[in-house]
């Protein structure tokens, strides 16, 4: 089990680790900072963008760039602001 947590990583590792993904905590730090829910949204996807990046494939690269261009639509926005109404609504009793 200790292996499968990294537990067994050496410092080093564990430092190369960190420094391997510390953009992608970077981009999750601003989204999660973020206040707006469509520019929270766009942050994410950003984040995701970074991480589809790293693989060898092209399809997470590719579906990522669909979704940020649907979600700067004017429609997109709003359906969003609708939800996250509707879902506040929902939340509050």
């Amino acid at each position: 089990m200790d292996e499968e947590f990294g537990m067994s990583m050496s410092w080093l590792d564990k430092l190369r680790l960190l420094a391997e993904v510390g953009p992608l905590l970077g981009h999750l730090q601003v989204a999660f900072a973020e206040s707006d829910p469509h520019r929270q949204t766009l942050a994410l996807i950003d984040a995701a963008q970074w991480a589809a990046g790293r693989t060898k494939t092209t399809i997470d690269d590719e579906a990522l760039q669909h979704i940020e261009a649907i979600m700067r639509t004017p429609e997109a926005q709003r359906g969003l602001a609708f939800l996250m109404a509707k879902l506040g609504v929902l939340s509050n009793g």
